[in-house]
């Protein structure tokens, strides 16, 4: 068994992957926004356009990947980078 112990205060920088349905998205920004969810969205991922109005309504970095099959690799590879560029926190 391992187990690590954190501060619960701590805002962990977020980085937030969404698909074609922004529903979830929208919800995780509100319960942000009024302190539910302790976290700062520090950048938003999506294989679709359609979030990019909602991302640049909350002031948050919105990035377009689109895959294919011949693309897939390098949109990872991409997406990697972006996480470190962001200083996204490690999952707990």
């Amino acid at each position: 068994m391992q187990w690590r112990l954190h501060d619960g205060r701590e805002r962990g920088r977020v980085l937030l992957m969404v698909s074609k349905a922004d529903h979830c998205l929208n919800d995780l920004l509100y319960r942000c926004k009024i302190g539910a969810l302790v976290m700062d969205p520090v950048a938003i991922v999506s294989n679709h356009d359609d979030s990019r109005m909602l991302a640049a309504y909350c002031d948050i970095p919105f990035h377009h990947l689109p895959v294919t099959p011949d693309t897939k690799a390098a949109q990872e590879a991409r997406l990697w980078a972006l996480i470190g560029e962001s200083r996204a926190s490690p999952m707990r």
